[in-house]
């Protein structure tokens, strides 16, 4: 049972119950330690996973019948822990807009723009491919093609900006 609410098939995937962590708790970010300055996070991470890996049972991190402050326990019931996690510190928020630009996607647009100095190419921006499609439709059961934000095909490169609707409920999406 998650959140009270998801009742998980006993085969259930980690990338069914990821996305559900992720559903219910928008505010979650997908970055990476340099972007966040955690590394100390993202090294203990690491180190969880693969004890997970090794006992094949997924960590529980709260649970009324034991006191967390052990850690959280590497399987239901196993009475193995492994150490909490240390504490959350947020780096300083950096944001360098491109001043040639307005509207909502100007730090999208001078990222793509950095790239494209970079590769020393410009990418075709909102490119769609057959195979990444959205959900389907509850009205028509079609499938919408997705874009990405940047595609260099010299490069078999796409880049897709971190914005909003991947973290977080967006009506439009």
């Amino acid at each position: 049972m998650f959140n009270n609410e998801i009742q998980f098939p006993a085969d259930v995937t980690h990338v069914a119950v990821a996305e559900a962590i992720l559903e219910s708790m928008p505010s979650l970010q997908r970055t990476t330690p340099e972007q966040t300055g955690n590394q100390e996070y993202a090294s203990w991470y690491a180190q969880l996973i693969s004890q997970v890996h090794n006992v094949r049972d997924l960590p529980v991190a709260y649970a009324d019948y034991f006191d967390d402050s052990k850690g959280w326990e590497l399987g239901w019931g196993t009475k193995h822990f492994f150490p909490r996690p240390p504490e959350y510190v947020p780096a300083p928020a950096v944001q360098q807009p491109d001043p040639h630009s307005d509207g909502p996607h100007r730090d999208e647009l001078y990222v793509l723009g950095l790239c494209e100095q970079v590769l020393k190419a410009d990418c075709v921006r909102q490119k769609t491919f057959p195979w990444l499609l959205g959900d389907p439709s509850k009205k028509t059961s079609m499938q919408k093609k997705l874009p990405v934000d940047g595609y260099w095909e010299v490069h078999n490169l796409v880049v897709e900006y971190n914005e909003k609707q991947h973290s977080e409920p967006v009506p439009f999406f």
